[in-house]
């Protein structure tokens, strides 16, 4: 990410942070608790949005005061452009002046994924598959033929808005027949169906 950062979510650290876009709403809930606030002062909350090959570049959008004995805190980011990509960080502020960030936690508002096959028919028995508005999500790709027999899967954590790759991977090759290829990403599900024309 070009970023250089101390993570604080180690064992030991006493450090929880997440980042959960609101259901129904265009907003994200920052949640993060503390084990002990001994020596904090203030927490800041630091946002990028993410575009893709370009390093993410992190400014400041809030930040809360630490409560002697407070150990659970939320800030509510409702500044949300629908289509984007939005990737946040806690910057942690002790007395003695230590910064320490935490992890990065990653909402993605982008539309719904698009897939396409190419080319179907194949003649080859392969086909390439291009994926898009992935940027910060995870999918889980998984083909099966006609008769429902899981042929293939793969796990795609995509880090870039568009990812291009073979099915079935690895030099394989279908032979000749209709199959379907199922395709689930943070509960969006489709199905594509190929069909291989001969080998």
């Amino acid at each position: 990410y070009g970023e250089f950062y101390i993570g604080l979510e180690r064992n030991g650290s006493g450090l929880e942070f997440s980042a959960t876009r609101q259901t129904g709403a265009e907003a994200v809930f920052l949640d993060w608790s503390v084990s002990s606030t001994e020596g904090l002062t203030r927490f800041y909350i630091e946002r990028a949005i993410g575009a893709e090959g370009q390093p993410l570049s992190f400014g400041e959008i809030g930040s809360l005061e630490v409560e002697t004995g407070k150990t659970g805190y939320r800030l509510r980011d409702q500044h949300i452009i629908p289509g984007k990509t939005y990737h946040y960080r806690l910057r942690v502020v002790s007395a003695n002046g230590d910064i320490r960030y935490s992890a990065i936690r990653t909402v993605s508002f982008a539309a719904d994924i698009s897939v396409i096959a190419y080319p179907n028919p194949s003649p080859t028995g392969q086909f390439q598959l291009a994926l898009e508005n992935l940027e910060g999500k995870a999918a889980d790709l998984r083909l099966f033929d006609q008769a429902g027999g899981y042929i293939w899967g793969r796990k795609v954590d995509a880090v870039s808005q568009r990812q291009e790759l073979t099915v079935p991977s690895g030099g394989a090759r279908l032979s000749a027949g209709v199959y379907l290829l199922k395709i689930e990403s943070e509960g969006q599900k489709k199905t594509i169906r190929l069909v291989v024309s001969g080998n």
